[in-house]
């Protein structure tokens, strides 16, 4: 589906664009964290099993999510020595403890997930749909969310916690989930690629009109703090008016445009996700230290070179860190263990030096001498055996080598 690489890259480019609080934000928020949401449920499965499940969850976002919450906690780290502030071993691991409990904000000035509680709300969601497997049951999940999402507006809690995000970010996703039984069917009666651009921008300012009064009239919803405004059914219709704006423009501009910078900025979205804020913080302290520029409509503009910035360190990523991409195959496996290997026989060639310069002065010749006649003695009884072993194996999985 290459309309889900556009719509993966309009999506990161508005959440982008959303953290810069510009014009318009309001709106972005009404359905750049919903279209993210939609997209993994419709990318998601069920006939997997339980081994492949976990492994491909703890490679995918588990994985990543730890590699990118430990690059910030080193940040973190670095930032307090540059400026000199005291830093207590009881906040640093705090930052763990709160990552662990999928909380964004910690009890120190640490802080906790921040922009990552989206990747742990993911992994939440994609737990959730793999253990409910029955179709029936996944409605019951919904309604329990709704209901519980009502309550905590109506008591006004606001817990900046994953599990509670679950509330409001779980309808989006089983919308994807229903749309990819129903995609192809959908893609033939309308047509997209076939329609004219001047009928799609038409349709795209009437649903932009539409979102605009469901903003006025719902009010801004913030889903990381599981917030939706004032009503849930607005919240969702908001969402999914957005996600559908989103749609029609990638599968038009996926049809006539096919840019590998749009492939591998799709695959590495969540290095985007997780690092965009770093970015953010540069040009924030540049504007205000010396270029004392207006980040308002000009937001979008820094938004779509945060994006391009990321592309270098997404191909360098992908070559060398592809762990944290998912993109582990065979190549990339034996590429692995070639380094590692290299890597300790290297160690211990080095190591071999001063150990034998410390055994001298330490032990003596007399064990030095003494442990190379024993290795020597070894290496003769293994030239002994001449291939016994080999043999007894030949012999033991003779029958299933006959029976293949």
């Amino acid at each position: 589906y290459k309309w889900v690489d556009w719509m993966k890259v309009l999506g990161i480019y508005l959440i982008i664009v959303g953290h810069f609080f510009p014009l318009g934000n309001q709106i972005i928020y009404m359905f750049s964290v919903p279209l993210f949401f939609f997209i993994s449920g419709f990318l998601s499965k069920t006939n997997e099993t339980e081994k492949v499940f976990w492994s491909k969850l703890f490679r995918s976002l588990v994985l990543p999510l730890l590699i990118i919450c430990f690059f910030i906690w080193c940040v973190i780290l670095l930032e307090k020595l540059c400026d000199d502030e005291s830093i207590s071993t009881k906040s640093a691991l705090l930052y763990w403890v709160m990552v662990m409990i999928g909380q964004q904000n910690g009890v120190t000035d640490f802080g906790g997930l921040g922009a990552c509680w989206f990747i742990y709300t993911l992994i939440l969601l994609k737990v959730v749909n793999h253990l409910v497997s029955k179709l029936y049951v996944k409605y019951l999940v919904l309604f329990t969310c709704v209901c519980v999402a009502s309550f905590f507006h109506v008591h006004e809690i606001k817990l900046y916690s994953a599990f509670a995000d679950i509330t409001v970010s779980y309808p989006f996703f089983f919308t994807g989930y229903i749309f990819q039984k129903y995609y192809l069917v959908a893609s033939k009666q309308l047509n997209i690629v076939s329609m004219l651009w001047k009928r799609i921008i038409l349709v795209i300012v009437v649903l932009f009109i539409v979102l605009f009064l469901l903003n006025k009239i719902n009010g801004t919803p913030m889903v990381y703090r599981n917030e939706y405004g004032a009503d849930y059914l607005l919240f969702y219709c908001g969402g999914m008016i957005g996600t559908s704006i989103v749609f029609l423009l990638s599968s038009k501009l996926s049809f006539e445009y096919d840019s590998k910078i749009i492939t591998t900025l799709s695959v590495g979205t969540i290095i985007i996700l997780g690092f965009h804020g770093l970015f953010i913080d540069i040009i924030r302290y540049i504007s205000d230290s010396w270029v004392h520029l207006y980040l308002g409509i000009t937001s979008y503009f820094f938004a779509v070179l945060i994006l391009f910035l990321f592309y270098p360190i997404i191909i360098v990523c992908s070559r060398y860190f592809s762990i944290i991409l998912k993109k582990e195959t065979r190549t990339s496996y034996t590429v692995k263990n070639a380094k590692v290997s290299l890597l300790f026989f290297v160690l211990g060639t080095l190591l071999a030096f001063f150990s034998r310069k410390i055994f001298l002065e330490e032990l003596g010749n007399n064990f030095l001498g003494l442990t190379g006649t024993l290795n020597n003695i070894l290496g003769l009884l293994n030239l002994a055996e001449l291939g016994v072993g080999a043999a007894n194996c030949l012999n033991l999985y003779k029958k299933e080598i006959k029976l293949k």
